[in-house]
């Protein structure tokens, strides 16, 4: 059994036993996650079934039903990310994800408000990853987070969209959709290419950690951009950005440089 860091807090009183379901194709970890469980959280947590693929995943899901699963990520034949399409009418299960892989999405991942556990799982983080659960069940706000993790793993520049949490929930928005966002304080705007503007209680250093990099870039200390929107840039004009609206953005002397490589690799404009 590996030596596990706990301390007095680690039994908190959670209102109910959660049955659970572990997806790995790795055995040992399998294995490893289970102990975890049994010697620390066995009044919290049962594991009902465990499988090593995602399809035996979704077919013991279905058969059992559990309020829980732990799923990998990086799998043979189907990711984990995959198991959702096993379930057209919806899930009515919470998901923590499991993975000794950290560059898969984090940001994508909390921002549709699921866990993201990395290997070797530690009992703490799983009791940490129960409280929320618990704070979610409790919450007023439609939990709708399966299906905005989907859509913010979309790979398509013209349908990827992103879930966007504001006052009264989450909001959709594509990426073709947003022209660029400008932080001001502990607030930041969505500016799209309709001409709405969205106001959000979000730092644009969220926004950066948050939309594809590979789509935007930071060009000064206010503005995020998508490349997919620019029309010129102009450096004989104290380094001006022109989106396709028109609208002028000034680029910060220490970031043009790295501007203008991106924009040679930029992604193909969106067209209506």
């Amino acid at each position: 059994m590996p030596n596990y860091q706990t301390n007095g807090d680690l039994y908190i009183k959670i209102n109910k036993m959660y049955t659970a379901i572990i997806i790995d194709d790795e055995p040992n970890a399998i294995v490893s996650l289970k102990l975890v469980i049994q010697e620390y959280l066995k009044e919290k947590v049962q594991v009902v079934e465990t499988a090593t693929s995602v399809k035996e995943g979704a077919e013991k899901i279905k058969k059992h039903k559990p309020e829980l699963v732990f799923l990998d990520i990086e799998m043979p034949n189907e990711n984990g990310f995959e198991l959702f399409k096993y379930f057209e009418q919806g899930v009515n299960f919470d998901v923590i994800f499991t993975t000794a892989y950290a560059q898969y999405g984090i940001q994508a991942v909390k921002c549709a408000a699921l866990d993201y556990l990395l290997k070797p799982v530690q009992p703490m983080e799983i009791r940490d990853s129960l409280k929320r659960l618990e704070q979610k069940k409790l919450s007023d706000i439609p939990l709708r987070q399966i299906e905005m993790l989907l859509a913010n793993l979309q790979p398509n520049y013209d349908t990827k969209k992103i879930a966007i949490p504001t006052s009264t929930g989450y909001e959709m928005f594509s990426i073709k959709e947003i022209l660029y966002c400008e932080g001001e304080g502990n607030y930041s705007k969505i500016h799209t290419i309709s001409g709405r503007t969205i106001t959000i209680s979000k730092t644009l250093q969220w926004l950066e950690e948050t939309l594809p990099a590979e789509y935007f870039f930071r060009i000064h200390k206010s503005y995020y951009v998508n490349l997919g929107h620019v029309r010129s840039f102009d450096k004989s004009s104290g380094n001006i950005l022109v989106l396709d609206n028109g609208k002028e953005l000034e680029v910060s002397h220490r970031n043009h440089g790295d501007l203008v490589n991106r924009l040679l690799n930029k992604p193909k404009p969106a067209t209506n």
